[in-house]
């Protein structure tokens, strides 16, 4: 990782610990303080107050005491500042354009320093918290979550409700905020990590001076009572007022530092990485016992586990048990194949080489390693993964799956039989039967003879031929990010085939006359991050990244596949059973489905008032003829554009993509222009689902892509959104309505939105309304003051550039730009554009669009009162 050495550590005298890493070549800085404290530091009395003191940190400090400052100043930089409350460390970070980086700091600083939180501020912030309780419950993905770790701990603090309850929560004072922060909020405790672009003296003198007055104190750390040993499985069963049920299974498993850590890890990946993964294969292609499924290895200082969890239906989820368990059991018996193996390194290479893109996740990833032990444990811990032998992987899975180590939650949305933990762990014993274990044979990578040279391009280049080709070579990415897209394609969809975009695509990969979907799943994982499909309104396509010598290949591979997909029946059944689970899924989704409801109401019979899914029963009718003849109506080398960033030669690689789509048809496959969408079709569409918080979105007609308008729009937008905007300052901050709340633009070709999103405790419905239209009818009646336009120009700009950061966001960013009708690049002209947006072109706009008769809401209504149920959840969670 020779990168690594580009990393200064420094210990100033007070123990405060820093780190810089300059990125000359970079346009942005990032800031990450790691205080090493989080939930598990908190005494029983004290449950949740880590994650409120997070909060409180955005309140106020002595140099910046007014409220709302510190958001509405990193808007004015530029910045997108957040935080995050963890078992054993709380973070709190700042991504920013880098000439924005030193005052930044000092505002950042400030909090650390001399945070005061403000007693009116705390108790508007704690019913803020609330609604995120609320949503946690709202969510069964999270809630189930919750309960499981619940399960799986008896005596350490993880088995505690991490946010709090909201009687612990309104118990609260600033004197237990002040207690907390001085016991842990110490620089002998801290991390500060800078990475991107800026001058490390400067950077290290401006820490120095800004915390060299922080005195630490005695700091004695408790995390509370070890977990005893388990020695049996442990079942539950709750049900779930949700459309799908969710099964997680657990076993304890040793803290970060154990020797253990990186074989459990590159277990997870043999396990879930990929679609050529163990659990992917077996429960989602094979089975159908689960319509998706993850694994993962969580750690901390002290303790961990590993975790296993699939999405399924009520029916189904002791089949999915079963094969979670055949597939983990089979693992330790049949081992792992040299392919397989080999597969798994080819991976963790390119992830290696990936880190150094964003620099707020290099940021984070510095900071974790160094507060457990090094930073420099980093190249250590890579460097274990890449010598890692199967049988060491084998070891570390026998030794922890085991059933007497096994919790196992079960939140099912339809009543299923009862069962004992005992008669559950006879379930698993009798139901296993090893998976077939079949993986493709090896395959040898076609080696080009010529080098890419070293270029870079300072823009993107736009050349012509069987397809359009954006191309930016750029020799500081390691690597290639691929996009291949064509127009149309859900904007072409009635009701009737609704979904057919989204079945295409997931369908693409899945069989050709030369391979089988085993067969694909396996070689694309070999050779990268896979070709991932996306399906936008008005195109849709495949994005990848692969390390250069393996981009030939992976490109070969992805254009057989677009030729010659075969669409086996079987396999798009499978496909079907996901989208179906999918639709289900975003019933459940606080954010989703009021959105959706929205698209309904607003846009009525044209094509963007249909979901990216489809409907079920549209979905359920779709077949392979169907698929046959939309492919060949939408992958037609005239619609198709293919957009190109990283490490390549590009005279060599144009010439390598012409060859490539050859075989490619240019005739035919004309778009279907729909007409523009012009006024709302309908006033509302509601639903009314059994959860604690009412969401809606509130929207209105805005210019299509393309119109010099959009920027204006985008500029009211920032003036409501973020942490500096009125929405957050005044529906969240001062009147605690909810936990979110934002505006947006969604911009399409034939027809657009503004919209205006929040969502809160049900019985603040008539309240959460009448507060957003008010803040829209300020808007209306005096302009925006020139302070926080100039804000919203400076939060436009500096989003614009920390959001095209990466190689992958850069390929989206050039072909969304190119297919929406921009100029590329299309960075320094929208700049421009903000840069013109005055205060009264927000006043026009605001008093054309905020209007009753022009406005249109889609809904999710809670239920309104606590239920006893609730109640006795809450009482639970607080245990």
């Amino acid at each position: 990782m020779e990168w690594l050495r580009n990393t200064q550590r420094i210990f100033f005298p007070n123990g405060l610990t820093l780190l810089l890493h300059p990125i000359e070549n970079s346009e942005v800085a990032a800031l990450h303080f790691c205080v090493k404290a989080g939930y598990f530091c908190e005494k029983d009395s004290e449950v949740g107050l880590a994650h409120l003191l997070e909060h409180m940190y955005f309140k106020g400090s002595e140099k910046f005491s007014r409220p709302g400052t510190l958001g509405i100043r990193m808007k004015a930089l530029g910045a997108m500042i957040n935080a995050t409350t963890s078992y054993d460390q709380t973070n709190y970070f700042c991504e920013t354009p880098a000439e924005s980086l030193i005052p930044a700091l000092e505002i950042m600083a400030d909090s650390f320093a001399a945070p005061i939180f403000p007693a009116d501020e705390l108790r508007r912030e704690c019913e803020v918290v609330i609604e995120e309780f609320n949503r946690k419950l709202d969510s069964p993905s999270s809630y189930s979550q919750e309960l499981l770790i619940q399960l799986a701990f008896q005596e350490h603090r993880m088995k505690r409700w991490r946010i709090g309850t909201p009687e612990q929560l309104r118990s609260y004072t600033r004197d237990h905020l002040f207690d907390y922060f001085y016991r842990y909020y110490q620089p002998q405790n801290m991390v500060v990590t800078v990475a991107g672009k800026f001058d490390p003296q400067t950077i290290r003198d401006k820490v120095e001076s800004l915390f060299s007055q922080i005195q630490n104190r005695k700091l004695a750390k408790d995390f509370g009572p070890k977990e005893p040993t388990q020695t049996e499985l442990r079942y539950s069963s709750r049900k779930a007022a949700a459309t799908q049920s969710y099964l997680h299974l657990a076993f304890h498993a040793p803290g970060v530092l154990h020797p253990d850590g990186p074989a459990l890890e590159f277990l997870a990946f043999v396990l879930s990485a990929g679609k050529s993964s163990r659990l992917h294969r077996h429960l989602i292609e094979r089975k159908r016992s689960a319509s998706s499924a993850s694994c993962y290895y969580i750690a901390y200082e002290d303790i961990g586990l590993f975790m296993v969890s699939a999405v399924t239906d009520a029916g189904k989820i002791r089949a999915a048990g079963v094969d979670s368990w055949s597939v983990l059991q089979d693992l330790c018996e049949s081992g792992i194949t040299a392919d397989e193996l080999q597969k798994l390194k080819n991976k963790l290479r390119l992830h290696q080489v990936m880190q150094t893109e964003d620099v707020l996740s290099l940021a984070e990833t510095l900071s974790y390693y160094e507060a457990y032990g090094s930073y420099q444990r980093m190249e250590e811990h890579w460097k274990r993964m890449q010598e890692l032998n199967a049988e060491e992987v084998l070891d570390a899975a026998r030794q922890y799956a085991r059933l007497e180590n096994l919790s196992v939650m079960e939140f099912v949305n339809e009543e299923v039989p009862g069962i004992s933990g005992p008669e559950y762990k006879a379930h698993l014993l009798q139901g296993f039967v090893p998976p077939e274990t079949s993986l493709s044979p090896p395959f040898v990578i076609t080696q080009h003879e010529s080098q890419p040279r070293i270029v870079s391009l300072p823009a993107p280049v736009v050349r012509s031929g069987r397809a359009t080709y954006i191309l930016q070579p750029d020799h500081h990415y390691p690597f290639v990010a691929a996009g291949i897209f064509f127009r149309g394609g859900r904007n072409e969809e009635s009701p009737t085939n609704a979904g057919m975009t989204q079945l295409l695509y997931r369908s693409a990969l899945k069989g050709t006359a030369r391979y089988t979907a085993e067969d694909l799943s396996f070689r694309f994982d070999c050779l990268g991050n896979p070709p991932r499909s996306s399906c936008y309104r008005d195109f849709g396509g495949f994005t990848m990244e692969a390390l250069p010598e393996f981009f030939p290949e992976m490109w070969r591979l992805l254009l057989h596949c677009l030729l010659d997909a075969q669409f086996p029946s079987a396999e798009v059944e499978t496909e079907k059973g996901k989208i179906l689970s999918s639709i289900s899924r975003n019933m459940d989704d606080n954010y989703i489905r009021p959105v959706q409801l929205f698209h309904r109401a607003f846009y009525g019979d044209h094509p963007y008032a249909l979901p990216d899914t489809g409907f079920e029963e549209s979905v359920r009718t779709l077949d392979r003829e169907h698929l046959l003849a939309w492919k060949k109506r939408l992958w037609n080398a005239k619609r198709a554009v293919i957009c190109i960033v990283g490490s390549f030669d590009p005279d060599q690689l144009f010439q390598q993509l012409e060859e490539s789509l050859a075989d490619f048809s240019s005739d035919g496959g004309q778009i279907h222009i729909p007409q523009r969408h012009q006024t709302p079709s309908r006033r509302e569409e509601a639903e009314t689902r059994p959860k604690k918080q009412t969401a809606f979105c509130l929207g209105f007609p805005s210019p299509p892509a393309g119109s010099p308008e959009n920027p204006k729009y985008d500029a009211l937008q920032q003036v409501l959104s973020g942490m500096g905007g009125r929405l957050f300052l005044n529906l969240r901050s001062k009147k605690a309505l909810a936990y979110t709340v934002h505006a947006t633009t969604i911009s399409s070709l034939y027809g657009a939105a503004f919209v205006t999103y929040i969502a809160g405790e049900a019985t603040k419905e008539e309240q959460a309304m009448s507060a957003m239209w008010e803040e829209l009818e300020a808007l209306k009646k005096q302009p925006v003051a020139d302070e926080e336009l100039e804000n919203a120009r400076h939060a436009l700009v500096g989003n614009y550039t920390l959001n095209t950061q990466t190689a992958a966001s850069r390929v989206l960013d050039y072909a969304n730009s190119y297919l929406l009708g921009r100029p590329l690049p299309y960075a320094p002209l929208y700049r421009e554009h903000v840069n013109q947006v005055r205060t009264e072109d927000l006043l026009r706009i605001a008093n054309e669009m905020f209007n009753q008769e022009n406005s249109t809401i889609g809904i999710v209504r809670g239920i309104k009162g606590v239920a006893v149920e609730e109640q006795i959840i809450s009482k639970e969670l607080g245990r």
